[in-house]
Protein backbone atom coordinates (compact mmCIF):
# COMPACT_ATOMS: atom_id res chain seq x y z
CA UNK A 1 0.00 0.00 0.00
CA UNK A 2 1.37 3.18 -0.63
CA UNK A 3 -0.68 6.81 -1.22
CA UNK A 4 -2.29 8.08 -3.99
CA UNK A 5 -2.66 11.36 -2.63
CA UNK A 6 -1.76 13.80 -0.02
CA UNK A 7 -4.85 16.62 -0.25
CA UNK A 8 -4.93 20.01 1.60
CA UNK A 9 -8.36 21.79 1.58
CA UNK A 10 -7.84 25.05 1.15
CA UNK A 11 -11.09 28.02 2.51
CA UNK A 12 -11.69 30.98 0.33
CA UNK A 13 -11.43 31.44 -3.76
CA UNK A 14 -8.49 29.97 -5.58
CA UNK A 15 -5.87 32.50 -5.30
CA UNK A 16 -1.59 31.84 -5.40
CA UNK A 17 -1.11 32.65 -2.03
CA UNK A 18 -3.08 29.84 -0.39
CA UNK A 19 -1.74 27.53 -3.07
CA UNK A 20 1.90 28.27 -1.82
CA UNK A 21 0.85 27.79 1.73
CA UNK A 22 -0.04 24.26 0.65
CA UNK A 23 2.58 23.78 -1.21
CA UNK A 24 4.75 24.24 2.06
CA UNK A 25 2.53 21.69 4.08
CA UNK A 26 2.41 19.63 1.83
CA UNK A 27 6.37 19.75 0.84
CA UNK A 28 6.41 18.45 4.74
CA UNK A 29 3.84 16.25 4.85
CA UNK A 30 5.01 13.69 2.31
CA UNK A 31 8.57 13.86 3.63
CA UNK A 32 6.80 13.08 6.77
CA UNK A 33 5.06 9.84 5.29
CA UNK A 34 8.18 9.29 3.60
CA UNK A 35 9.99 8.87 6.25
CA UNK A 36 8.33 6.31 7.72
CA UNK A 37 8.17 4.15 4.64
CA UNK A 38 5.17 5.12 2.72
CA UNK A 39 5.97 6.68 -0.37
CA UNK A 40 3.91 9.49 -1.96
CA UNK A 41 2.49 9.42 -5.53
CA UNK A 42 0.48 12.74 -5.69
CA UNK A 43 -0.19 16.33 -3.13
CA UNK A 44 -2.81 18.33 -4.14
CA UNK A 45 -4.74 20.91 -2.81
CA UNK A 46 -8.69 21.24 -3.03
CA UNK A 47 -11.07 24.61 -3.01
CA UNK A 48 -14.54 25.59 -2.18
CA UNK A 49 -15.76 26.42 -5.61
CA UNK A 50 -14.33 28.52 -8.88
CA UNK A 51 -14.28 32.02 -8.92
CA UNK A 52 -17.08 32.68 -11.36
CA UNK A 53 -20.51 34.10 -11.95
CA UNK A 54 -23.11 32.12 -12.49
CA UNK A 55 -23.52 33.85 -15.89
CA UNK A 56 -19.65 33.05 -17.00
CA UNK A 57 -20.44 30.81 -20.29
CA UNK A 58 -17.16 31.85 -21.39
CA UNK A 59 -13.91 32.76 -20.24
CA UNK A 60 -12.54 36.05 -20.55
CA UNK A 61 -9.00 36.13 -21.63
CA UNK A 62 -8.49 37.93 -18.31
CA UNK A 63 -9.94 35.00 -16.32
CA UNK A 64 -8.30 32.68 -18.09
CA UNK A 65 -4.83 34.17 -17.34
CA UNK A 66 -5.80 33.95 -13.50
CA UNK A 67 -6.79 30.27 -13.92
CA UNK A 68 -3.22 29.87 -15.47
CA UNK A 69 -1.94 31.73 -12.69
CA UNK A 70 -2.89 29.64 -10.69
CA UNK A 71 -1.41 26.44 -12.70
CA UNK A 72 1.97 27.70 -12.56
CA UNK A 73 1.72 28.46 -8.43
CA UNK A 74 1.00 25.00 -8.31
CA UNK A 75 3.85 23.75 -10.92
CA UNK A 76 6.13 26.15 -8.72
CA UNK A 77 4.69 24.24 -5.37
CA UNK A 78 5.68 21.06 -6.79
CA UNK A 79 1.52 20.34 -6.32
CA UNK A 80 0.17 18.12 -9.18
CA UNK A 81 -2.93 19.04 -9.53
CA UNK A 82 -5.56 21.46 -8.53
CA UNK A 83 -9.41 21.29 -7.87
CA UNK A 84 -11.64 24.53 -8.10
CA UNK A 85 -14.35 22.40 -6.54
CA UNK A 86 -17.79 21.93 -7.24
CA UNK A 87 -19.65 23.88 -10.21
CA UNK A 88 -23.12 24.47 -9.80
CA UNK A 89 -24.28 26.82 -12.48
CA UNK A 90 -24.59 25.42 -15.74
CA UNK A 91 -23.36 28.92 -17.27
CA UNK A 92 -20.07 27.51 -15.13
CA UNK A 93 -20.17 24.34 -16.05
CA UNK A 94 -19.88 25.22 -19.53
CA UNK A 95 -17.41 27.95 -18.66
CA UNK A 96 -15.28 25.11 -16.62
CA UNK A 97 -15.26 22.67 -19.73
CA UNK A 98 -13.39 25.62 -21.43
CA UNK A 99 -10.71 26.17 -18.47
CA UNK A 100 -10.16 22.26 -18.55
CA UNK A 101 -9.63 22.03 -21.77
CA UNK A 102 -7.12 24.59 -21.44
CA UNK A 103 -4.96 23.77 -18.68
CA UNK A 104 -3.17 20.52 -17.55
CA UNK A 105 -3.81 19.92 -13.54
CA UNK A 106 -6.71 22.02 -12.70
CA UNK A 107 -9.94 19.78 -12.17
CA UNK A 108 -13.57 20.37 -11.37
CA UNK A 109 -16.75 18.74 -11.40
CA UNK A 110 -20.19 19.56 -11.97
CA UNK A 111 -22.22 18.82 -9.01
CA UNK A 112 -25.64 17.36 -10.54
CA UNK A 113 -27.13 15.82 -7.08
CA UNK A 114 -26.85 17.63 -3.82
CA UNK A 115 -26.11 15.86 -0.48
CA UNK A 116 -29.99 15.22 0.68
CA UNK A 117 -31.06 17.51 -2.58
CA UNK A 118 -32.82 17.18 -5.80
CA UNK A 119 -31.49 16.27 -9.31
CA UNK A 120 -31.14 19.48 -11.25
CA UNK A 121 -32.00 18.94 -14.99
CA UNK A 122 -30.30 22.28 -16.42
CA UNK A 123 -26.77 21.21 -14.57
CA UNK A 124 -27.56 17.46 -15.62
CA UNK A 125 -27.36 18.87 -19.46
CA UNK A 126 -24.64 21.08 -18.94
CA UNK A 127 -22.51 18.34 -17.22
CA UNK A 128 -23.21 16.28 -20.58
CA UNK A 129 -22.44 18.91 -22.81
CA UNK A 130 -19.29 19.68 -21.38
CA UNK A 131 -18.61 15.48 -21.38
CA UNK A 132 -18.89 16.32 -24.80
CA UNK A 133 -17.13 18.98 -25.89
CA UNK A 134 -13.80 17.98 -23.62
CA UNK A 135 -14.53 14.85 -25.49
CA UNK A 136 -13.79 16.03 -29.02
CA UNK A 137 -11.56 19.02 -28.37
CA UNK A 138 -8.96 17.58 -25.90
CA UNK A 139 -6.19 15.04 -27.41
CA UNK A 140 -7.54 11.52 -27.38
CA UNK A 141 -10.70 12.90 -25.11
CA UNK A 142 -8.11 13.04 -22.07
CA UNK A 143 -8.81 16.56 -20.55
CA UNK A 144 -12.23 14.68 -19.14
CA UNK A 145 -9.91 12.78 -16.80
CA UNK A 146 -10.36 15.67 -15.03
CA UNK A 147 -13.94 16.35 -14.83
CA UNK A 148 -16.73 14.39 -13.96
CA UNK A 149 -20.23 14.96 -12.48
CA UNK A 150 -21.19 14.23 -8.99
CA UNK A 151 -23.85 12.67 -7.78
CA UNK A 152 -24.28 13.02 -3.21
CA UNK A 153 -20.71 14.03 -2.47
CA UNK A 154 -19.68 15.45 0.46
CA UNK A 155 -16.80 17.59 1.26
CA UNK A 156 -13.34 16.86 2.10
CA UNK A 157 -13.15 13.12 -0.22
CA UNK A 158 -9.21 12.85 -1.58
CA UNK A 159 -9.75 11.57 -4.80
CA UNK A 160 -10.48 14.08 -7.90
CA UNK A 161 -12.06 15.37 -9.97
CA UNK A 162 -15.01 15.32 -7.03
CA UNK A 163 -13.10 16.82 -4.42
CA UNK A 164 -13.98 20.19 -2.63
CA UNK A 165 -13.48 22.28 0.95
CA UNK A 166 -16.33 23.26 3.02
CA UNK A 167 -15.92 25.05 5.84
CA UNK A 168 -13.39 28.22 7.54
CA UNK A 169 -10.09 26.35 8.21
CA UNK A 170 -8.01 24.06 5.91
CA UNK A 171 -7.85 20.10 6.62
CA UNK A 172 -6.30 17.55 5.19
CA UNK A 173 -6.97 13.90 4.15
CA UNK A 174 -5.56 10.80 2.71
CA UNK A 175 -6.35 8.39 -0.10
CA UNK A 176 -4.09 5.24 -0.57
CA UNK A 177 -3.62 2.87 -3.77
CA UNK A 178 -3.76 -0.64 -2.39
CA UNK A 179 -5.42 -3.48 -4.68
CA UNK A 180 -2.12 -5.45 -3.57
CA UNK A 181 -3.63 -5.60 -0.03
CA UNK A 182 -6.70 -7.29 -1.53
CA UNK A 183 -4.38 -9.80 -3.34
CA UNK A 184 -2.62 -10.84 0.00
CA UNK A 185 -6.30 -11.45 1.77
CA UNK A 186 -8.20 -12.85 -0.84
CA UNK A 187 -4.88 -15.46 -1.55
CA UNK A 188 -5.50 -18.84 0.59
CA UNK A 189 -8.82 -17.96 1.71
CA UNK A 190 -11.37 -20.84 1.27
CA UNK A 191 -14.78 -18.50 1.41
CA UNK A 192 -16.36 -15.65 1.00
CA UNK A 193 -16.61 -14.63 4.68
CA UNK A 194 -12.67 -15.78 5.38
CA UNK A 195 -12.13 -13.65 2.56
CA UNK A 196 -14.03 -10.64 4.30
CA UNK A 197 -12.16 -11.46 7.39
CA UNK A 198 -9.17 -11.77 6.03
CA UNK A 199 -9.62 -8.33 4.23
CA UNK A 200 -10.59 -6.22 7.40
CA UNK A 201 -7.77 -7.50 9.27
CA UNK A 202 -5.22 -6.80 6.18
CA UNK A 203 -6.74 -3.33 5.97
CA UNK A 204 -6.49 -2.45 9.32
CA UNK A 205 -2.55 -3.22 9.70
CA UNK A 206 -1.73 -1.26 6.28
CA UNK A 207 -4.13 2.14 7.68
CA UNK A 208 -2.99 2.31 11.51
CA UNK A 209 0.56 3.55 10.60
CA UNK A 210 -0.68 5.76 8.28
CA UNK A 211 -3.15 7.39 10.07
CA UNK A 212 -0.82 7.79 13.24
CA UNK A 213 1.31 9.32 10.84
CA UNK A 214 -1.51 12.03 9.38
CA UNK A 215 -2.36 12.78 12.87
CA UNK A 216 0.85 13.20 14.08
CA UNK A 217 1.35 15.96 10.53
CA UNK A 218 -1.35 17.57 11.77
CA UNK A 219 -0.21 18.33 15.65
CA UNK A 220 2.94 19.65 14.11
CA UNK A 221 1.34 21.09 10.87
CA UNK A 222 -1.37 22.96 12.53
CA UNK A 223 -3.44 21.89 10.04
CA UNK A 224 -6.83 19.48 11.42
CA UNK A 225 -6.81 15.79 9.82
CA UNK A 226 -9.85 14.95 8.14
CA UNK A 227 -9.70 11.62 7.32
CA UNK A 228 -8.79 8.45 4.94
CA UNK A 229 -10.44 7.59 2.05
CA UNK A 230 -9.92 3.95 2.87
CA UNK A 231 -11.62 2.75 -0.51
CA UNK A 232 -9.71 -0.34 -2.66
CA UNK A 233 -7.95 1.27 -5.52
CA UNK A 234 -6.24 -0.70 -8.26
CA UNK A 235 -1.90 -0.34 -8.88
CA UNK A 236 -1.45 0.05 -12.46
CA UNK A 237 0.51 -3.40 -12.56
CA UNK A 238 -0.74 -6.57 -14.27
CA UNK A 239 0.25 -8.30 -10.66
CA UNK A 240 -1.71 -6.43 -8.44
CA UNK A 241 -4.82 -6.36 -10.55
CA UNK A 242 -8.57 -6.91 -9.68
CA UNK A 243 -8.58 -9.72 -11.66
CA UNK A 244 -5.48 -11.55 -9.89
CA UNK A 245 -7.66 -10.66 -6.50
CA UNK A 246 -10.62 -11.94 -7.37
CA UNK A 247 -9.32 -15.09 -9.12
CA UNK A 248 -8.28 -16.19 -5.89
CA UNK A 249 -11.71 -16.54 -4.93
CA UNK A 250 -12.89 -18.66 -8.24
CA UNK A 251 -14.05 -15.17 -9.47
CA UNK A 252 -13.90 -14.21 -13.27
CA UNK A 253 -14.56 -9.46 -12.93
CA UNK A 254 -17.73 -9.48 -14.71
CA UNK A 255 -19.14 -13.26 -14.42
CA UNK A 256 -21.63 -14.28 -11.60
CA UNK A 257 -19.60 -13.99 -7.95
CA UNK A 258 -18.04 -10.29 -9.00
CA UNK A 259 -20.90 -8.48 -6.94
CA UNK A 260 -21.10 -10.72 -4.13
CA UNK A 261 -16.95 -10.14 -3.89
CA UNK A 262 -17.37 -6.02 -4.52
CA UNK A 263 -20.50 -6.42 -1.49
CA UNK A 264 -17.47 -7.63 0.64
CA UNK A 265 -14.64 -5.74 -0.35
CA UNK A 266 -17.11 -2.29 1.10
CA UNK A 267 -18.14 -4.13 4.45
CA UNK A 268 -14.63 -4.73 5.27
CA UNK A 269 -14.08 -1.48 4.40
CA UNK A 270 -16.50 0.36 6.49
CA UNK A 271 -16.30 -1.90 9.49
CA UNK A 272 -12.63 -0.28 10.26
CA UNK A 273 -11.82 1.34 12.72
CA UNK A 274 -10.25 4.84 11.29
CA UNK A 275 -11.32 8.06 10.72
CA UNK A 276 -12.81 7.81 7.42
CA UNK A 277 -14.06 9.94 4.92
CA UNK A 278 -14.76 9.96 1.04
CA UNK A 279 -16.15 7.23 -1.32
CA UNK A 280 -15.52 4.13 0.96
CA UNK A 281 -15.70 1.28 -1.28
CA UNK A 282 -13.55 -0.75 -3.65
CA UNK A 283 -13.33 1.29 -7.33
CA UNK A 284 -13.92 0.25 -10.43
CA UNK A 285 -12.15 2.84 -12.84
CA UNK A 286 -12.26 1.10 -16.33
CA UNK A 287 -8.49 2.68 -17.49
CA UNK A 288 -6.97 2.41 -14.51
CA UNK A 289 -7.02 -1.64 -14.14
CA UNK A 290 -5.85 -4.18 -16.32
CA UNK A 291 -7.96 -6.90 -14.73
CA UNK A 292 -11.39 -4.41 -15.79
CA UNK A 293 -9.44 -3.39 -19.30
CA UNK A 294 -9.35 -7.41 -20.06
CA UNK A 295 -12.42 -8.36 -18.50
CA UNK A 296 -14.08 -5.39 -20.97
CA UNK A 297 -11.81 -6.89 -23.90
CA UNK A 298 -13.75 -10.44 -23.54
CA UNK A 299 -17.10 -8.75 -23.36
CA UNK A 300 -17.55 -9.53 -19.97
CA UNK A 301 -17.55 -5.94 -18.55
CA UNK A 302 -20.04 -3.46 -19.77
CA UNK A 303 -22.03 0.22 -18.89
CA UNK A 304 -24.38 -2.10 -17.02
CA UNK A 305 -23.00 -3.99 -15.34
CA UNK A 306 -19.99 -1.45 -13.63
CA UNK A 307 -23.60 0.69 -12.77
CA UNK A 308 -24.96 -2.30 -10.99
CA UNK A 309 -21.36 -2.73 -8.88
CA UNK A 310 -21.93 1.03 -7.94
CA UNK A 311 -24.69 -0.28 -5.90
CA UNK A 312 -22.48 -1.80 -3.54
CA UNK A 313 -19.15 -0.47 -4.27
CA UNK A 314 -17.04 2.43 -5.08
CA UNK A 315 -17.13 5.27 -7.30
CA UNK A 316 -19.75 4.83 -10.06
CA UNK A 317 -18.85 4.94 -13.64
CA UNK A 318 -15.33 5.90 -13.77
CA UNK A 319 -13.20 6.52 -16.45
CA UNK A 320 -15.24 4.41 -18.79
CA UNK A 321 -14.75 5.13 -22.73
CA UNK A 322 -17.42 6.09 -24.95
CA UNK A 323 -17.45 6.81 -28.77
CA UNK A 324 -16.71 10.07 -30.51
CA UNK A 325 -19.94 10.69 -31.22
CA UNK A 326 -21.78 10.35 -27.82
CA UNK A 327 -24.45 12.51 -27.64
CA UNK A 328 -25.22 15.11 -24.72
CA UNK A 329 -28.53 13.01 -24.40
CA UNK A 330 -27.38 9.42 -24.40
CA UNK A 331 -24.75 11.00 -21.38
CA UNK A 332 -28.20 12.39 -19.58
CA UNK A 333 -29.38 9.10 -19.79
CA UNK A 334 -26.29 7.30 -18.11
CA UNK A 335 -26.52 10.29 -15.28
CA UNK A 336 -30.32 9.76 -14.64
CA UNK A 337 -29.98 6.31 -13.94
CA UNK A 338 -26.51 7.24 -11.43
CA UNK A 339 -28.72 10.12 -9.84
CA UNK A 340 -31.38 6.96 -9.33
CA UNK A 341 -29.01 5.28 -7.58
CA UNK A 342 -27.24 7.83 -5.42
CA UNK A 343 -30.33 9.00 -4.31
CA UNK A 344 -31.91 5.68 -3.28
CA UNK A 345 -28.64 4.61 -1.28
CA UNK A 346 -27.73 8.11 -0.27
CA UNK A 347 -24.65 6.99 -1.79
CA UNK A 348 -21.44 9.22 -3.28
CA UNK A 349 -21.06 8.40 -7.12
CA UNK A 350 -19.44 9.80 -10.26
CA UNK A 351 -19.87 10.29 -13.31
CA UNK A 352 -15.92 10.44 -15.03
CA UNK A 353 -16.98 9.21 -19.02
CA UNK A 354 -14.42 9.45 -21.71
CA UNK A 355 -15.64 10.03 -25.15
CA UNK A 356 -12.84 9.00 -27.61
CA UNK A 357 -12.56 11.15 -30.53
CA UNK A 358 -13.42 8.93 -33.85
CA UNK A 359 -13.43 6.29 -31.35
CA UNK A 360 -15.85 3.70 -32.23
CA UNK A 361 -17.84 0.66 -30.01
CA UNK A 362 -15.34 -2.18 -30.08
CA UNK A 363 -12.31 -0.43 -30.80
CA UNK A 364 -8.83 -0.65 -28.93
CA UNK A 365 -8.24 3.08 -26.95
CA UNK A 366 -4.70 3.87 -27.50
CA UNK A 367 -4.28 6.19 -24.93
CA UNK A 368 -0.45 7.25 -23.42
CA UNK A 369 -0.88 8.23 -19.78
CA UNK A 370 0.97 7.37 -16.58
CA UNK A 371 -2.10 6.45 -14.76
CA UNK A 372 -4.28 4.55 -17.29
CA UNK A 373 -4.16 1.35 -19.68
CA UNK A 374 -6.14 0.76 -22.55
CA UNK A 375 -8.87 -1.64 -23.19
CA UNK A 376 -12.24 -1.39 -25.86
CA UNK A 377 -14.92 1.44 -26.16
CA UNK A 378 -18.34 0.84 -24.49
CA UNK A 379 -21.56 1.53 -25.74
CA UNK A 380 -23.19 4.32 -23.41
CA UNK A 381 -26.80 2.59 -24.69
Amino acid sequence: MNIRTITIFMPGPPVTEQIDRAGRFLATAAEHFESKGVSVQTRRVAFSKPPLSGHDATLSSRKLEFYKSLELACETNHIDFCSLGAVRHPDDIRAIAGLILETSRLYAFAEVLPVDGEVNTSTMSAAADAIVRIGRESDAGLANFRFAAGFSIKPGGPFFPSSYHEGDEPYFAVGTQNSDVLIEAFRGAESLTEAEQRLGVRLSEAFSPIETAAKEIAEHGQVAFHGIDPSVVPILEERYSFAEAFNHLGVRIGEHGTLAVCALVTRAIRSLPLTAVGFRGIMLPALEDFGLAAAIDAGRLDMHKLLTYSSVCGVGLDMVPLPGNVTSDELVMVMTDIAALSRTLSKPLMARLLPIPNGKRGDLTALVHPYLCNTKILSAR
